[in-house]
């Protein structure tokens, strides 16, 4: 096989691994006949097989324990007279009381580093023991949901902040005036820009793969979060009809998204699992666009307004017809 290919198929295998792992903590207890300790984990009356419930009182619940190897029916106090749970929120093993490493979740959080920390600190508390199998994988489902949550923070397209929207108003002459105006962003300034992207996209991330270190490849994406920038600002800057405030936002979104994940994309040397998380949000962003222009024009067409004077919304015009 192609090393190329390999390397893709790595890169597939490892966000397939870590959305598995999320399963994994209920997989095992139905396996091993405890299906209705999950349906019925709000049953007051079975709380030592329930993984959401307290028995002992600690602050954590019998899933939680179990990860730190704490017996959920026995004492809820640690050797210095700390309760478990309050020991964990303060950022301490429950156990002995040291501190414990944390992961940065914010933008320019190394979330494959994150990742390193949360394994050395299961293994530190003995949650990461092959011999155990049940705390095992549980611990492996904690990190892997942690690792994953910490991602979609560190990419969440909200964390880039704008200026307010500029309102206009509900006028036929209004909408149509901003129906023109992002129509021809869309086609001139996105839609082109976006055709051929994801082969290139994919060319780029192989290259960094190999060559963590290729200015080339990081400047690609560099060049590409800033192009998605100025055309996010061209677009912000439009005023928006009432109306329009809904489609208008899932579009701001979705450039956010574009911007955001080429950013993330061009230190996949650097950090392979947020890239890999970046990649799976560009696929999102990709098949998410279509469906906000087919809003539009059906928008365009129940309001009886003009559409853009274009070859691409004649075409999305057309195919919108009788929907």
């Amino acid at each position: 096989m192609p090393r190329k290919i390999k390397i893709v198929l790595t890169l597939v295998a490892i966000v397939a691994v870590f959305s598995v792992y999320e399963l994994a903590h209920y997989v095992h207890l139905a396996a091993n006949g405890e299906s209705a300790a999950i349906l019925n984990s709000t049953n007051l009356q079975d709380t030592q097989n329930c993984p959401t419930c307290d028995p002992n009182h600690d602050g954590l619940t019998n899933a939680q324990d179990i990860i730190w190897g704490i017996d959920p029916l026995g004492p809820n106090k640690n050797s210095q007279g700390y309760v478990y749970g309050e020991e964990v929120a303060a950022g301490r093993n429950p156990i002995t009381g040291e501190l414990l490493p944390t992961i940065d979740s914010s933008s320019s959080a190394n979330i494959t580093d994150g990742l390193s920390t949360l394994m050395t600190s299961g293994m530190y508390a003995g949650a990461l023991d092959p011999s155990n199998p049940t705390a095992y994988n549980n611990a492996l489902a904690d990190i892997s949901s942690t690792v994953l949550d910490n991602g979609a923070q560190a990419l969440d397209p909200s964390t880039l902040q704008l200026d307010s929207a500029i309102t206009s108003s509900d006028s036929k002459a209004d909408q149509e005036k901003y129906v023109n105006a992002i129509g021809s962003i869309i086609e001139s300034d996105l839609w082109g820009e976006m055709v051929n992207e994801p082969t290139q996209v994919a060319a780029q991330v192989i290259t960094l793969t190999n060559q963590p270190a290729d200015t080339d490849a990081q400047n690609f994406f560099q060049t590409k979060a800033d192009y998605y920038h100025n055309v996010l600002v061209k677009i912000n800057s439009t005023p928006v009809p009432p109306s329009w405030n809904d489609i208008h936002q899932k579009l701001l979104t979705a450039i956010k998204g574009l911007e955001i994940d080429h950013q993330a994309l061009g230190q996949i040397g650097n950090d392979p699992m947020k890239g890999m998380i970046a990649m799976s949000n560009l696929v999102s962003v990709y098949q998410n666009i279509p469906p906000i222009l087919v809003s539009i024009a059906q928008k365009i067409n129940d309001g009886h307004l003009n559409p853009p004077n274009s070859q691409l919304w004649s075409l999305i015009n057309s195919l919108t017809n009788g929907l």
